[in-house]
């Protein structure tokens, strides 16, 4: 009877064995399977300025290949991760993510001195939204008040590509600066932004300036995805912006990028249309 049930025993362990290694062993070739292609990403980074990686979802975990990589998450933003390199001139390497959504991302690190992006979309065929507390999110009220108000500049656009780009009202609550931009694409090929950068530069910037230029993180950006926009129509974006160092040397940046590279558009606004902001 004793033998018998050690040999139960024994039967019973070896089955929890099976089924755990099973188990362990579909959850790898998911996660395997999620990291194929689509999952795989290049990016540049440089000393002196931030990269901002968003991805779909939380991030789990992140895994540097390198520790001349320095990453961080962002402040209040849980799919968010800060990238910047910690020399000059280091070697290719990789960074390794797990999101909560369950996907792998191998990422790989080149250092530029100047990179064409500084904002890249992780997954962003997943359509992502950046991931705020619920405190961050409070700033959709004052999206949806900036989309409804009134035109409060009268001119300030440029041209490119049969690509028009205008900022159409600029407001603030006296903490935040809320940026209402609108798209119209007069080419016959339609137009899809696969980043949106804000930044501030002197206007005269040097290599003696102390400031030179700082990357702006937008709180809040409607429409949270990537920006489409179709032959012959046009689109509005709002951008929720935190309080930023502004002086009549320096102005505020806006910055389109296309996919793969493609049409850059760029748009300064002055000063004084900040100064001149409608308040909430």
């Amino acid at each position: 009877m004793g033998y018998n049930l050690i040999f139960l025993r024994l039967i019973n362990l070896s089955t929890l064995v099976a089924i755990l290694t099973a188990t362990y062993s579909a959850c790898l070739a998911q996660v395997f399977q999620d990291s194929v292609s689509g999952h795989d990403y290049r990016i540049e980074v440089t000393f002196n300025k931030t990269t901002n990686l968003i991805f779909n979802s939380a991030i789990v975990s992140v895994d540097r290949g390198s520790r001349d990589v320095l990453a961080q998450h962002a402040s209040k933003a849980e799919n968010v991760l800060q990238v910047k390199a910690g020399r000059k001139g280091f070697e290719e390497t990789n960074l390794s993510v797990i999101t909560a959504a369950g996907n792998l991302y191998n990422i790989i690190v080149e250092y530029k001195d100047n990179p064409m992006f500084l904002n890249w979309l992780i997954g962003y065929h997943y359509n992502p939204t950046v991931s705020f507390s619920d405190e961050q999110n409070a700033w959709g009220p004052y999206v949806n008040l900036a989309t409804g108000a009134e035109q409060n500049i009268a001119s300030l656009k440029t041209n490119a590509y049969g690509i028009t780009l205008s900022v159409t009202g600029i407001y603030t609550d006296g903490e935040r600066v809320i940026a209402r931009m609108k798209l119209t694409n007069r080419s016959p090929i339609d137009y899809h932004a696969k980043a949106v950068n804000f930044f501030v530069r002197d206007i005269h910037a040097t290599k003696r300036t102390a400031f030179q230029q700082l990357t702006i993180m937008p709180l809040h950006l409607r429409p949270s995805g990537p920006i489409e926009v179709e032959h012959g129509r046009s689109i509005v974006i709002v951008a929720v912006l935190p309080k930023f160092p502004m002086a009549k040397v320096r102005k505020l940046w806006i910055e389109f990028i296309e996919e793969k590279g493609g049409r850059l558009l760029r748009l300064a606004v002055p000063y004084r249309v900040i100064m001149r902001a409608n308040r909430f």
